[in-house]
């Protein structure tokens, strides 16, 4: 485009619209998705990207990530983020950001809780959680007497088998087991669920919470 076309257009007011490069705000960073909407506002996933085999085909794995939208060359607004310890499913859906929530239910990812972000011409917000827990049909009707008895024994040492007690009364409260409920969510955390297993606990407590709060269990 020649200057004098260029400045007549300026003149006109009949400039032609500028297209800006997706970037994060970290500037060490490149989005992980990007998606025009059809309200020409942009929006971002920054983070970090898991490359897992088991992913579905046209999502991506994703923590430890944030969610921008932007117009045009205006600095981007976080909607979203998610820290280290969560695990999402990302994905395209027509005009629409999905967002899935996974939980490590049975040592298998399964998506927990959805959300949809949208933009109107102004802005883009993400919807309220929708639960979408579909539970293993596995039963560990033992679970919660063995798990009972290992947190009460003196060895202080590791324990594998613990670990395996927790994820199983982890889905047995999930599928509506009142005593399985009642070990996470009433009361504090067993001495002897220190460390990573102290973890664990914490984590399955918030995510029995979540669950009771929508309605999923």
């Amino acid at each position: 485009m020649s200057s004098m076309k260029f400045f007549l257009m300026i003149l006109l007011g009949v400039m032609p619209r500028m297209v800006f490069a997706a970037a994060c705000p970290n500037a060490s960073q490149e989005p992980k998705l990007t998606l025009r909407t059809k309200s020409a506002l942009r929006l971002m996933v920054c983070g970090y990207e898991e490359k897992e085999k088991s992913v579905p085909r046209g999502r991506q794995q994703m923590n430890e990530f944030q969610v921008y939208w932007q117009k045009d060359q205006e600095p981007p607004t976080e909607i979203f983020s998610a820290s280290a310890q969560e695990t999402y499913w990302v994905s395209v859906k027509k005009d629409k950001l999905m967002l899935e929530e996974l939980w490590s239910v049975n040592g298998q990812w399964t998506p927990a809780l959805s959300y949809e972000v949208s933009c109107t011409r102004k802005e883009c917000q993400p919807g309220l959680p929708v639960c979408a827990l579909k539970l293993p049909k596995v039963n560990f009707p033992g679970a919660m007497k063995d798990l009972q008895a290992r947190v009460q024994m003196k060895d202080r040492g590791p324990s594998p088998e613990l670990e395996t007690l927790l994820s199983q009364a982890f889905v047995q409260a999930l599928k509506g087991d009142k005593e399985a409920q009642e070990f996470f969510t009433q009361g504090l955390r067993p001495s002897r669920l220190d460390g990573g297993l102290g973890e664990t606990w914490e984590s399955a407590k918030v995510k029995i919470e979540k669950a009771k709060k929508l309605k999923c269990i």
